[in-house]
């Protein structure tokens, strides 16, 4: 049995989440534009969400370049970039994913 390192476990979990995001939205919209509503297992309810959204962009311009308005916050993010070695085989250069 191979052990995953956990850069490519998260690595792969990203990409999962990224496929079941599109397909989400895929199912999301044909629900919408076809309107079914009932599964065998789930059924569909359309419901309007009204939530308020602050406009940074009304604001006086000396507001928001003034630091007294501003904090900043520190946190940790994790980037994952796929890893490609590269052969260099001949003109073709074959490439391995890692």
């Amino acid at each position: 049995m191979s052990r995953v390192s956990p850069a490519d476990a998260l690595g792969y979990i990203r990409e999962e989440i990224a496929a079941l995001k599109q397909r989400e939205a895929e199912l999301k919209a044909r629900l919408i534009a076809e309107g079914e509503v009932e599964g065998d297992a789930y059924d569909v309810e359309f419901c309007e969400v009204r939530r308020k959204v602050f406009r940074y962009d009304r604001l006086p311009r000396a507001m928001l370049c003034d630091p007294r308005y501003w904090d900043e916050r520190v946190s940790v993010e994790l980037r994952v970039r796929d890893r490609t070695v590269d052969f260099g085989v001949g003109s073709g250069e074959a490439r391995l994913s890692a």
